[in-house]
């Protein structure tokens, strides 16, 4: 593992918490849009965490998509489901930031929330796994 690359995997877990934390908050406030940008980006500085103990990292988020699908889930090391949760929250994200006259409803939003916490978690376990593994 390159140097620093616990810290910063750690570092990106952090982000990962402290945006599913917003996320829920946001939820809860009804700000819908907003919440989908936080579930996806939890998703995302998890699976970048995960990506850190390969050394590797995406160029663009679709990149780390793909890397992420590669190394974790096409070799069965983390659930198929997490695969399509952040593919989905990708796609939900980009539609929520960029998309005119999109509108959420409360149900889906909460169903992308708890997507992204169910990875998040999951995630975290992974990393903890694989560091210990490693000292």
């Amino acid at each position: 593992m390159r140097e620093g690359a616990v810290e910063r995997a750690w570092d990106r877990m952090s982000h990962a918490l402290e945006a599913l934390e917003a996320a829920r908050l946001l939820l809860d406030a009804g700000s819908l849009a907003a919440a989908i940008n936080r579930a996806y980006y939890a998703a995302f500085y998890a699976a970048c965490a995960l990506l850190e103990t390969r050394g590797m990292g995406g160029r663009s988020h679709r990149g780390l998509l793909t890397l992420f699908g590669r190394e974790f889930v096409v070799p069965g090391i983390i659930a198929r489901e997490h695969g399509r949760a952040l593919h989905k929250l990708f796609e939900r994200r980009q539609e929520a930031d960029y998309g005119v006259f999109v509108d959420f409803d409360q149900e889906t939003t909460a169903d992308l929330v708890e997507a992204a916490e169910a990875f998040v978690t999951d995630a975290r376990e992974l990393l903890e796994r694989l560091l210990a593994d490693r000292s």
